[in-house]
C-alpha cells in the first residue's frame, strides 16, 4: 500500500456515499415519497401502519385512473375531526363523468361499476347524482363504513393530488406492489 491509497479510497467512499444520498433526495423531492396509511379508510386494501411509496405528480406526472389509490391535500372544506394532514383514497370518478350510487353500487355515466377492490357484500349509498367537474376526482376509501371521502367533502381538485400509491414496502411482510 503506497501512502495516500488509504485517503484515496476514503474519498472515494465518501462522494459515492454522497451520490447516493444526492439521488435519494432528488427522487423524494421529484419522483416518489414514503407516506404513512394513519387511518381505517382503506382497509382491506391497506391497513393502519403501513407505509406506502406514492408516485409524485409532476415531473413524470402519472396518469390517474378509475381505481387508482391516491394520497392527496386534506381538502379545505373538509370537517372531518382527523388531523391528519394527508389523505389516501381510491379514484372512482374521473374528471367528466357522471357519477351517483343507488341499491349499494356505484354508477359512472349510467352504467353499474365493478369494483373487485372490495369485500363482497360492501354497499356503497351517500353519493347524490353529479358531474364530477374537470380537473378534479371522485375519491372513496374501501371501506365504505368508515370512510370521509367525497361523499362527505365532493370531488377533490388535481391540484390536491400528491400522487398515486405504487407499494406498500413497509412492513416488509405485507411488501406489495399496486
Amino acid at each position: 500500500m503506497r501512502p495516500g491509497d488509504f485517503a484515496g479510497g476514503r474519498f472515494r467512499a465518501v462522494v459515492a456515499i454522497l451520490a447516493v444520498v444526492l439521488v435519494g433526495v432528488a427522487a423524494r423531492a421529484f419522483f416518489v415519497e414514503p407516506f404513512y396509511v394513519p387511518s381505517v379508510s382503506m382497509l382491506p386494501s391497506l391497513v393502519p401502519g403501513e407505509y406506502v411509496v406514492v408516485e409524485r405528480m409532476g415531473v413524470l406526472h402519472p396518469q390517474i385512473g378509475f381505481g387508482d389509490i391516491v394520497v392527496f391535500r386534506r381538502p379545505p372544506n373538509d370537517s372531518a375531526a382527523s388531523s391528519a394532514s394527508y389523505l389516501v383514497k381510491r379514484v372512482i370518478g374521473l374528471p367528466g363523468q357522471t357519477i351517483y350510487s343507488s341499491g349499494g353500487s356505484v354508477y359512472l355515466d349510467g352504467r353499474r361499476v365493478r369494483e373487485p377492490f372490495l369485500p363482497a357484500g360492501v354497499a356503497t349509498t351517500g353519493i347524490r347524482y353529479q358531474r364530477v367537474p374537470g380537473g378534479h376526482y371522485f375519491v372513496l376509501g374501501d371501506n365504505r363504513g368508515d370512510s370521509e371521502d367525497s361523499r362527505f367533502f365532493g370531488p377533490i381538485s388535481a391540484s390536491l393530488l400528491v400522487g398515486r400509491v405504487v407499494m406498500v414496502y413497509w412492513p416488509p411482510s405485507d411488501a406489495r406492489l399496486f
